[in-house]
């Protein structure tokens, strides 16, 4: 078995309860086998003005477990991380904030053509 380097790049629009997130990031990471992948992601996230931060970096763990040994396969995924968050105004108003840590289920997906590939 080879162990097969991947980088993942992913971007999207979130809104929830008036807020509008904007984020773009990157895993950089390695498929073990052909069932299991581990990388670390890095990202970049805007809020829209009326939430209380503007920007966030948010840095995480990324594992995916792959059910299936097929070209398309089912799998679950989780990521692990901090994110540091901060407003911006003038130069003196930059205040660092950490946002609270928030908890989410074990999402399931189906993987790009790239992520699932035989090996």
């Amino acid at each position: 078995m080879e162990i097969s380097y991947i980088i993942h790049t992913l971007s999207g629009t979130t809104y929830r309860n008036d807020i509008t997130v904007l984020s773009l990031s990157t895993v950089n990471g390695w498929r073990i086998n052909p069932n299991v992948f581990v990388g670390i992601g890095l990202g970049v996230e805007k809020y829209s003005e009326n939430y209380p931060i503007h920007y966030s970096l948010p840095v995480y763990l990324d594992t995916k477990y792959f059910i299936l040994k097929n070209k398309v396969t089912p799998f679950f995924y989780t990521d692990l991380g901090y994110t540091l968050g901060w407003k911006l105004g003038s130069a003196s108003d930059f205040s660092p904030h950490i946002p609270p840590p928030s908890w989410g289920s074990l999402p399931a997906g189906l993987p790009a053509e790239g992520m699932a590939g035989r090996r």
